[in-house]
């Protein structure tokens, strides 16, 4: 009968061994392994060897290795997970940093053990990499890839993460790896979630989360349509965006907010000066396609400017915006010829979320507000 086996590695190794602080990389290889065991639906067996701070050595992580290679069969997934400082090196390439095996003498993984470690490995191989500079294992490429490759971030780049709550997930990657697993990377009716779908989720997520971080999905043609889950479709919470969907759109706090909402789509409002710098071309929709939209508070004169894309499903309009720090997606329905009415969310942090009103004045002006100030949207059309 096929299994999932897990080998979950996080350590900060620039903590010091007797600090009482919080490892942050340690608990997110908990969380990890957690994901997985709590979603496996599909494999009725799942072993997990999970090594975190001091137990996260090199002769450890090669033990785990060895136990990958001697136990998973060719109907079986190993999933492998490390969360680590990692460094480009020009000479020695990808490197990561390990727990010591003896103290002080630092412990540093290099990408090519790495890599010769997975060759002797069956079935079906996913490797997930939350470092610095992660895409650098794939550098130079390989042809064929001894695995497929979930990387936090390009070989130039950081991986980031949260650190004022400590019962989250630290690294983006994780949390948007844990958002996949729990069923919003689910593609078919069934709720499968295959390694393709978390890898797709995960490149429109986590720049969603991190505007600085571009993470890089390289999967083996025969492990994309690879079951890793199942979600009862009830759970399942999709749109054309593939990201979290607002909460109650159309719940009785919006309607209560629209009805006290007077947007007079008029010379005087704020929206009329043709303020945006974007030009773009109009979908046959006249609404879809690109904008600039901004936002403030009503006691504020300041703007925080960005970008939205819309999108519709069915009766629903979407809307992405992102801006330098942060990303939001409105959920709106059509209301009359020249009304949205619906709720935005931030991607990055769900509590974050409002009823907001868009009146369409024209096809390149949307006059918004949401119940703290405006929120409209402009562009020109080619």
């Amino acid at each position: 009968m096929p299994a999932i086996y897990v080998l979950s590695v996080g350590v900060d190794a620039q903590r010091p061994p007797d600090a009482v602080a919080w490892d942050a990389y340690a608990q997110d290889a908990t969380l990890v392994q957690a994901a997985v065991v709590g979603a496996s639906t599909l494999y009725p067996q799942v072993h997990c060897r999970v090594l975190t701070g001091a137990h996260a050595t090199r002769a450890k992580v090669f033990a785990g290795l060895r136990w990958l290679a001697e136990h998973v069969q060719r109907d079986d997934v190993a999933l492998l997970f490390f969360s680590a400082h990692g460094e480009w090196d020009a000479r020695a390439g990808y490197l990561m940093h390990l727990a010591p095996d003896r103290p002080p003498t630092p412990a540093v993984l290099g990408g090519h053990e790495l890599l010769a470690a997975l060759a002797p490995l069956r079935g079906t191989t996913l490797v997930l990499l939350d470092t610095c500079h992660a895409a650098g294992l794939l550098t130079p490429a390989l042809h064929p890839l001894p695995a497929s490759f979930l990387l936090a971030c390009h070989a130039t780049e950081a991986s980031y993460g949260q650190t004022p709550r400590r019962n989250r997930p630290h690294g983006y990657f994780v949390q948007a790896f844990s958002e996949a697993l729990a069923g919003r990377a689910a593609r078919t009716a069934q709720g499968l979630v295959t390694v393709q779908a978390v890898g797709e989720y995960l490149t429109l997520r986590i720049p969603l989360l991190c505007p600085h971080q571009t993470p890089v999905a390289a999967i083996r043609a025969d492990s994309a349509a690879v079951g890793l889950v199942r979600i009862a479709p009830t759970s399942q919470r999709r749109h054309p965006f593939g990201q979290p969907a607002a909460v109650a759109p159309d719940g009785p706090e919006v309607a209560t907010f629209a009805a006290t909402v007077r947007l007079n789509g008029d010379r005087r409002d704020a929206n009329a000066r043709a303020w945006q710098t974007l030009t773009t071309r109009r979908d046959d929709d006249g609404l879809l396609g690109h904008w600039d939209s901004r936002w403030k508070r009503t006691a504020s004169r300041t703007w925080q400017v960005g970008r939205a894309e819309i999108k519709r499903c069915g009766q629903r309009v979407s809307i992405l915006y992102r801006d330098a720090g942060s990303a939001y997606l409105i959920e709106a329905r059509t209301v009359g010829p020249d009304r949205l009415v619906g709720r935005y969310v931030n991607l990055g942090e769900e509590t974050d979320t409002s009823p907001w009103v868009g009146r369409i004045v024209n096809p390149d002006r949307i006059d918004g507000q949401w119940n703290g100030g405006r929120w409209d949207l402009r562009r020109g059309a080619t």
